[in-house]
Parts: structure tokens; C-alpha cells; sequence
């Protein structure tokens, strides 16, 4: 799982990176629906981003969670 994310804001600017915890309280606050996301690892920008629904089967359990260890 990506540390970093981005995403598009409601403008369709994109937004990040930033870290998957903030993401995560962001997204369980309400903060994104129907935006769409993308995973950065190297600190590249994303070319493409995706709606949750297409990343993770359970988004409310799964969407930027990682793994412990």
C-alpha cells in the first residue's frame, strides 16, 4: 500500500501527495465522495486517478489502511 496519495478536489485540481493516514480521516470524515485517487510511491505525480470503489472492494474497512509491520 502507498504512504502517499493524491487526489482530485471537486474543481478537478489534484491535491498532494499526502500522507495515507490523513487520507484516511479525511475519507471517514466524508470529505471524499466521488473523488477520484492515485498512489504515489516515489513522490511522481499520478497520471491516472481512480474512483475508491475501483481500488478496494470495502472502501469504508480498506481505503488507506496499511499494513502493520
Amino acid at each position: 500500500m502507498a504512504q502517499l496519495w493524491y487526489y482530485r478536489d471537486s474543481q478537478g485540481q489534484e491535491q498532494g501527495p499526502q500522507p495515507a493516514a490523513s487520507m484516511r480521516q479525511w475519507f471517514l470524515d466524508g470529505y471524499f465522495d466521488g473523488v477520484k485517487v492515485a498512489p504515489t510511491y516515489y513522490g511522481e505525480v499520478p497520471v491516472a486517478f481512480w474512483p475508491m470503489s475501483e481500488l478496494w472492494q470495502n472502501p469504508k474497512a480498506e481505503a488507506f489502511v496499511l499494513a502493520e509491520g
